[in-house]
């Protein structure tokens, strides 16, 4: 069984300009606080860092291994297979990730899974514990680090075959219907919005769309249409809801190919566990060693290539005791 781990570049800013403020000390400031108070509430829900490795089990103490949880303001029933039981769960529904910060290399990997936190709700989460005031505000950002891939190639393709999409019954999918200010899209956000009705009122978690040309002759999809649905995803980075959005394509003078847009902009990998190994630490330690053993030259070159453009400012963030 494989997960997806996600690649960040984490930067604290003050007034949109980034600072040389350490993440570690962040990340240890939050974690020594008592567990009530590193929860937070975003958008009527509330997300914690439960978990954490200590000093004497790391073997930087400059780097972070914590387990983060989204708290579910939804919960499913618990049952009893072969009976008819359907009985209200007592105790909260969490939904863990696992998270890795390799200090001296600036790097912030973390698990994607269906339901946990999500970069722009632990952006929200870490930015929670930094004091704003009148002159100052300060917010912890995650730089996406590139990942090769060139739309020009699916503007000019021969074909677009298909498009297959699958996202959970949790995104924000619609601030499409906002989005699409010439209403260019109608048909596809209406379909979209119809299955986000069905998931959140008659039950259901995953969706899987598929939509193809077959192999009819006529009526193939819509290029230009595709493409500005295509475009309109990843400019409003709604393509960070999707598990998966593949689109199956004939470049010119090439052949069939498919990418992934889900993580579009986003250097990415995965990593292989058995499919009962779920505890954090074991997660933690399978996105450490992935990281180092295939990643870690390439990584390095582009997050300084990218540290090297910004312009620092030497403002420190002070985190009192």
């Amino acid at each position: 069984m494989t997960k997806k781990v996600n690649f960040y570049i984490p930067i604290i800013f003050c007034n949109d300009n980034p600072t040389t403020t350490p993440i570690n000390n962040l990340i240890d400031y939050i974690v020594n606080l008592n567990i009530e108070n590193r929860e937070v509430e975003i958008d009527e829900e509330y997300y914690s860092i439960i978990q954490y490795r200590k000093l004497v089990d790391k073997d930087d103490i400059n780097d972070s291994y914590v387990c983060m949880g989204r708290y579910r303001n939804k919960k499913p029933k618990q049952g009893e297979r072969g009976t008819e039981r359907s009985d209200n769960i007592d105790n909260d529904i969490i939904e863990p990730i696992s998270i890795y910060h390799c200090n001296v290399n600036k790097l912030l990997m973390f698990e994607y899974n269906h339901f946990g936190p999500r970069k722009t709700k632990i952006e929200h989460y870490f930015s929670s514990f930094l004091s704003n005031n009148e002159e100052e505000i300060w917010e912890l950002k995650l730089l996406s680090i590139e990942k090769d891939f060139n739309l020009d190639e699916l503007r000019n393709a021969e074909e677009i075959k298909s498009i297959e999409a699958s996202f959970s019954r949790e995104n924000d999918l619609n601030r499409l219907e906002k989005l699409d200010e010439n209403n260019e899209l109608s048909p596809i956000i209406e379909l979209i919005n119809t299955i986000n009705n069905f998931l959140r009122n008659d039950g259901g978690n995953m969706v899987d769309i598929k939509i193809s040309n077959g192999r009819l002759s006529n009526n193939h999809l819509d290029q230009k249409v595709m493409m500005i649905f295509i475009d309109l995803i990843l400019k409003n980075h709604l393509n960070e809801n999707f598990s998966k959005f593949n689109v199956r394509y004939k470049p010119l003078n090439g052949k069939t190919t498919k990418v992934n847009l889900s993580d579009y902009g986003h250097y990415i990998s995965e990593i292989n566990r058995d499919e009962d190994a779920d505890a954090w630490e074991y997660i933690v330690d399978a996105v450490e060693n992935d990281y180092r053993n295939n990643h870690y030259n390439i990584l390095n070159r582009k997050v300084t290539q990218l540290l090297n453009v910004l312009n620092f400012n030497e403002r420190v963030y002070n985190f009192r005791k």
